[in-house]
């Protein structure tokens, strides 16, 4: 069906947040468009906000593209509070790394679920 992607990118307007979701089974060419999405968001915001990446479906990750698009657009943006990945990935820890390594930022978190992701989203907002 047209218009579908494997990976989908919203903008939580009352969360100041982005959430961004990719499915198990990920096209290589949704990986670029998702992250420009991104980078359009945070550019728009008026403050700094995070991004919240669903990866509760265990996506397969394609690697290359994945860190390429991650660097070349969003992780460097002055205006990305950070990453809160909801899920388990050894792949996703390995890309962590990677955009860690190439940033020199610390500024992924991890959590078990959605709504523990978007309550320290909260907490850190009123701080």
């Amino acid at each position: 069906m047209l218009n579908e992607t494997t990976i989908k990118v919203t903008l939580l307007e009352n969360e100041h947040a982005i959430y961004f979701h990719w499915d198990h089974l990920i096209l290589r060419e949704d990986v670029r468009p998702a992250f420009e999405q991104i980078d359009r968001l945070l550019d728009e915001s008026p403050n700094p906000i995070y991004v919240v990446v669903d990866i509760s479906s265990n996506p397969q990750f394609p690697l290359t593209e994945t860190v390429n698009a991650a660097i070349q657009g969003p992780a460097r943006h002055p205006k990305l509070k950070g990453w809160l990945v909801v899920g388990k990935s050894n792949m996703a820890r390995i890309i962590g790394r990677s955009i860690n390594a190439m940033t020199g930022k610390r500024n992924i978190q991890w959590f078990e679920s959605y709504a523990d992701a978007l309550t320290f989203a909260r907490q850190s907002g009123l701080s």
